[in-house]
């Protein structure tokens, strides 16, 4: 995967106004944020990925055939502290979902976003108030929000936008690299 952010020398603006870049094998996809413009590569994506405990699925559902349903079932088996965020739904695959992500009970590393681009700004702020930031910020597949990443950015939190969670660490499991 990846995706130069630009150099250092570029504004916010300039860089989030940049063209999508084709990854391999995975179609287009705007940009990916990370701290001082530099490129977050596989390496610091697996050593996130690695090293994170807790993931917040953000439109967390447990219907059959959804997307969210399937990665949000693969991030459990993986391993990971899957905690559903659903404003209406008590449970997800049979955990408690919580109504906001500043209604969950502990530090989240990564926040995991099923939800139409429109709704991601609200989001990133609800994000930017919890009393400890997470690592990474994931829009799923089809999710880009420009606004929310700029956000985020600013604040230190890497975005990844238009990519599959499930899809990348599957890449990275397969090679060996996690």
């Amino acid at each position: 995967m990846l995706i130069a952010v630009g150099n250092g020398s570029a504004t916010t603006e300039e860089a989030w106004a940049a063209p999508a870049v084709g990854l391999r094998g995975h179609g287009f996809c705007r940009i990916l944020w990370f701290q001082g413009y530099r490129m977050l590569l596989d390496a610091t994506l697996r050593t996130i990925l690695r090293e994170s405990r807790t993931i917040a699925v953000i439109g967390a559902k447990d219907k059959p055939g959804q997307p969210v349903d399937m990665v949000g079932r693969y991030l459990i088996e993986a391993g990971y502290d899957v905690r559903p965020v659903h404003p209406v739904r008590r449970t997800v695959w049979g955990m408690q979902a919580y109504p906001t992500i500043g209604d969950v009970p502990i530090d989240v590393d990564i926040v995991n976003v099923f939800r139409a681009p429109e709704h991601c700004p609200a989001h990133a702020v609800e994000v930017l108030a919890l009393p400890r930031l997470p690592r990474l910020f994931w829009m799923q597949s089809g999710i880009t929000s420009p606004e929310a990443g700029r956000m985020l950015f600013e604040r230190g939190v890497a975005v990844v936008e238009d990519l599959c969670l499930m899809v990348e660490h599957r890449r990275l499991m397969a090679g060996g690299l996690l």
